[in-house]
């Protein structure tokens, strides 16, 4: 029975929308998963092709903070939004995107993080500040191969925070420029630079 009406809900989203897709949609800034009363469906607008689900963890010591994001994909590049950084704490976000109406129900779940050591040192700190002072040097680990520099302001549910961070991350946070709130918690005008160590660097804004 449970089945039968998902098939109509579908079904009948789609009579309604004509050929627009059908996303889940939520925004969960204390949790991995989005419970049914978070959960809503979002029509996307007809240039739309797919639907996500995105969701990130920090880490300070033993505390995790996770939040969870779905969406319709207004922006091709979320679906590039799967990276980690170690910059004094840790980050890890991962984005699973999909095609066909309401493909992202459900959860996802983040793999288990490589923490060999990769020989890519970079300086590290971070700051609620405009800046922050460098206090110790990172060894990178796993995919990290990248040294990083950030400073903006950051969603933290309620308000913007400004931040400064700098420490080691994934090539793809370098290549793929992060969109703007709200498609991501990055208020626009924030700025991110990468250092490949002895390569080239890549300067990346907003």
């Amino acid at each position: 029975m449970e089945l039968v009406l998902k098939i109509l809900l579908i079904v009948s989203i789609s009579i309604a929308t004509g050929t627009c897709l059908v996303c889940e949609k939520c925004k969960n800034f204390h949790g991995e998963t989005c419970n049914e009363t978070q959960t809503t469906t979002e029509v996307c607008d007809k240039s739309v092709t797919q639907c996500r689900t995105t969701i990130m963890v920090e880490t300070f010591g033993n505390i995790s903070y996770w939040q969870t994001w779905k969406s319709c994909v207004n922006n091709p590049l979320l679906c590039s939004e799967t990276r980690n950084m170690s910059v004094g704490y840790e980050l890890f976000k991962k984005t699973v995107c999909c095609k066909g109406d309401l493909c992202n129900k459900g959860a996802i779940k983040l793999e288990s993080r490589n923490r060999t050591e990769n020989g890519v040192e970079c300086p590290s700190c971070y700051a609620r500040a405009k800046s922050c002072t460098v206090s110790n040097i990172m060894k990178c680990q796993g995919p990290q191969t990248r040294c990083l520099s950030f400073s903006g302001r950051i969603f933290n549910s309620t308000q913007f925070e400004l931040w400064a961070y700098k420490g080691c991350t994934t090539e793809s946070a370098c290549l793929y420029r992060a969109p703007p709130y709200p498609d991501t918690l990055l208020q626009r005008g924030y700025r991110l630079y990468c250092n490949v160590p002895k390569q080239k660097t890549y300067n990346v804004k907003s």
